[in-house]
């Protein structure tokens, strides 16, 4: 993926009924020591540093790469954001944030409104005050999926966005104990693999390769769960 772009579609009511509209997505590559955010959206999402913006929509922001911090709320609590982290934007919510100069970053967004992401809210499944959450293969293959459909026609494919953006929500709302409970079962299993092939020269990126993972996923991952480094145990 080596394009930046953006699209924004309007209201769909097929899919207002199933719960989701895909209102905009994108992805843009920010490289090192560049201005940010980029002068080039609508007025209502456009933001500037100083003074933020709030949406009247969701958005799900999926950083790949690089690093930076979120700000949000009344408060202006400030989260760190780093590469394989994916933070959540609510509707009428005041934010800003912005890569790290030194490095810049990856951004994958897709903006959703509808009644399936007020429900998680009310539900409480997804939480104002806790916008920040790893990603997951599963999640960055959903992305994937969207940026496809929508660089080859985003109206024409809205219907099926959305409910790639409905996917995105259902990941998201996964109990923690379910996707802790497949993390453990991850890294216990590496934890083997890498015991019987102590003294190999195997690098962690190629066990983290053959189990299926991204290796900053497998990586952040077997430190959540264990406290240590991977490469500690080779």
């Amino acid at each position: 993926m080596t394009e930046n772009y953006f699209v924004y579609m309007p209201d769909n009511r097929i899919s207002a009924a199933w719960g989701c509209t895909a209102v905009s997505t994108g992805y843009s590559v920010i490289a090192p020591h560049s201005s940010y955010p980029p002068s080039r959206h609508p007025d209502d999402h456009h933001f500037s540093w100083s003074r933020g913006r709030i949406l009247q929509a969701y958005q799900v922001v999926l950083i790949s790469a690089g690093s930076g911090k979120l700000e949000f709320g009344n408060l202006r609590r400030q989260v760190r954001v780093t590469e394989g982290s994916i933070f959540l934007l609510f509707p009428d919510v005041w934010h800003r944030f912005a890569p790290d100069r030194r490095t810049g970053w990856t951004e994958h967004w897709i903006e959703c409104r509808g009644t399936a992401f007020d429900f998680a809210v009310d539900a409480g499944l997804l939480h104002v005050e806790r916008p920040l959450n790893p990603a997951s293969d599963e999640i960055n293959h959903v992305f994937a999926a969207i940026h496809d459909l929508a660089r080859q026609d985003p109206v024409l494919h809205q219907l099926v966005i959305s409910t790639l953006g409905l996917q995105l929500l259902a990941l998201l709302c996964r109990p923690d104990d379910l996707a802790s409970g497949a993390g453990a079962r991850l890294v216990d299993r590496a934890r083997m693999i890498l015991m019987e092939r102590c003294g190999t020269s195997q690098s962690v990126e190629d066990l983290a390769a053959e189990m299926g993972v991204s290796y900053p996923y497998f990586r952040r991952l077997f430190r959540e769960q264990t406290g240590m480094s991977a490469n500690s145990i080779k």
